[in-house]
């Protein structure tokens, strides 16, 4: 048994690294910008992306190698039956005997351990490559702060996650992982790390509330998490339970005259004046488009399209199976909400800010992307009528 797991986790490396491989040598090769890229982006902007991407391929080469000889070494040298063990050894230096303990004590050392390990490659990722083509908005000490922060969280709120994990597999039955999801993530590790603030009151929030209204969606908050601190990615989503919905906007997500309006009604402390208001936001008008409020009503109604077409669930079932075309839904459902020319600028602006690469080897894609591609969407957006 033992060799037979070592013989399928080489399996799946290997067939992941021919996929990597051959998207590789897809964007390697291209170095002209196809013709049908075209309405998505510029010369100098796809020039942009490509060279991003490759870098990005590169790095995931060498880390994802290094990562399966890691997990080669942990199942050789039974490093997890050496770590319980100790776990147990250090709980009897302290008088505990009890097996919750012992978990406590393999969890916390597992998570130093992991913290110590992975340090040296997200420091690369983001001081050297994400800072490279202008995504990294962060210092070094707010990196090293943010991620010895997100470790002790994880070793000290121990206790009462672990409470509430219990309260909900007991009650959650075989889809306890979701319900875990949906509510002790977002409700209290997120806020932690990142500020969430409410959506100041402006034209785009009664849009926002009204779009919400008109398809039955129980929107209770509206909140803008200041995600420029850390990475000018774009990005927006929904989560919550039952009546109890939130919807959250990513301050990247919005032009220079919302930013100004979020920095003048969220700059009330110390940490966002340092953080939220500082390098990221000088920069990022610099790297980003904007959305204007219909644009970002037309993310929020493709959103909106995979709550009302129960998508969440359909995604438990049949995730790889048909996540594309329940995006394409998503995208005509946006359109019947009148959204169809706002989503297809969003699309493009969305790819320009993250620097996307709009070419994709066929075989790569299948396996690695829930999303089809911007081109295939925008195509399919137009033969909507």
């Amino acid at each position: 048994m033992f060799w037979l797991i070592i013989l399928i986790t080489w399996s799946i490396f290997l067939w992941d690294l021919y996929l990597s491989v051959r998207q590789y040598r897809v964007h390697r090769d291209t170095v002209k910008r196809p013709d049908e890229v075209d309405e998505i982006m510029s010369e100098e902007e796809y020039r942009k992306a490509r060279i991003y991407r490759l870098d990005k391929h590169r790095f995931s080469f060498v880390y994802s190698i290094y990562s399966q000889l890691e997990l080669m070494a942990i199942l050789i040298f039974c490093l997890p039956h050496i770590l319980w063990n100790k776990s147990g050894v250090i709980n009897l230096k302290f008088g505990y005997t009890s097996e919750i303990a012992q978990t406590v004590t393999f969890i916390l050392l597992i998570s130093v351990i992991e913290y110590l390990t992975s340090m040296p490659w997200q420091l690369y990722d983001t001081f050297m490559i994400e800072e490279k083509h202008g995504f990294n908005k962060q210092t070094l000490g707010f990196f090293l702060k943010d991620k010895t922060k997100k470790m002790i969280v994880s070793l000290f709120i121990m206790a009462p996650i672990v409470t509430a994990i219990v309260y909900i597999v007991e009650r959650g039955g075989s889809y306890f992982f979701f319900y875990l999801l949906m509510t002790v993530y977002p409700e209290f590790i997120a806020p932690m790390f990142d500020k969430y603030v409410p959506l100041p009151e402006s034209e785009l929030k009664q849009k926002i509330e009204k779009l919400a209204e008109s398809v039955n969606f129980p929107l209770k908050k509206l909140l803008v998490v200041y995600g420029s601190k850390r990475s000018a990615h774009s990005n927006a989503y929904m989560y919550g339970l039952w009546n109890n919905k939130r919807i959250v906007l990513y301050d990247t997500l919005f032009d220079e005259e919302m930013r100004t309006k979020l920095k003048e009604n969220a700059c009330f402390s110390k940490e966002i004046e340092e953080e939220s208001c500082g390098k990221g936001d000088e920069e990022i008008s610099k790297h980003k488009l904007g959305m204007q409020d219909d644009e970002v009503l037309a993310v929020l109604g493709h959103e909106l399209g995979h709550w009302a077409l129960w998508h969440t669930f359909i995604y438990l079932i049949a995730i790889e199976i048909i996540s594309r075309r329940l995006e394409f839904a998503a995208d005509r459902f946006s359109e019947k909400l009148g959204y169809g020319y706002e989503l297809r600028k969003a699309l493009i602006k969305l790819g320009k800010d993250n620097l996307l690469l709009p070419i994709d080897d066929p075989i790569y894609s299948m396996f690695n992307h829930s999303h089809p591609p911007i081109l295939e969407r925008i195509a399919a957006l137009k033969k909507i009528k």
